[in-house]
């Protein structure tokens, strides 16, 4: 990521977001169209990922998810009320303000990636309990495919008892599945 963005590259990118995405809320439209409007506002502004964590930090959504389309942060203290990020950016517009926009594939969007900046405020272990999650998620993953298993093949020998050959047809196909799927998955 730059160290720094240009007037320039900030004002760029804010038309194209707004020409190619719908804020959930139209105050948040309002406060791009300020910030795009007031140069030595937009000076100041700072396109980051997770503004939970900034002192002075707005979040606008545009995707169709549920959720709060917009979240202002500010010490302590945060509100889904647009008008207060709105005035604080009006009367404390020399203050760094960081800005996240979430929106459809912003991870792969370049224009995204010539104006995002490091998040200065994320905790130190930020990066390693994500990481840590996708491992678990992972090894969750894991481990529910191999109970799948073990209970298609419990099943299965059930259905050869019974001599049910329906079932035993139907669970050998789910069986037969459930391995080309492990092994896309490299388990086998």
């Amino acid at each position: 990521m730059k160290v720094s963005v240009s007037l320039a590259e900030k004002k760029q990118f804010l038309r194209w977001f707004l020409n190619n995405h719908f804020l959930k809320n139209w105050e948040g439209r309002w406060i791009l169209n300020y910030l795009l409007n007031e140069e030595h506002a937009l000076t100041n502004v700072k396109f980051i990922q997770h503004a939970e964590f900034c002192p002075r930090g707005l979040y606008l959504s545009s995707k169709s998810e549920n959720g709060s389309p917009l979240m202002f942060y500010k010490g302590k203290i945060s509100t889904i009320d647009g008008s207060k990020p709105f005035h604080d950016i009006r009367m404390n517009n020399f203050e760094t303000m960081y800005v996240e926009l979430d929106y459809e594939s912003n991870e792969q969007c370049s224009m995204l990636a010539l104006v995002e900046e490091e998040n200065p405020f994320l905790p130190e272990d930020f990066h390693s309990n994500e990481r840590e999650k996708n491992l678990a998620g992972e090894w969750l993953d894991h481990q529910l495919i191999l109970n799948q298993k073990e209970t298609l093949l419990s099943n299965i020998d059930k259905a050869l008892d019974t001599k049910d050959e329906v079932l035993f047809k139907q669970l050998s196909e789910q069986y037969t599945d459930l391995k080309n799927r492990m092994k896309k998955q490299g388990m086998e």
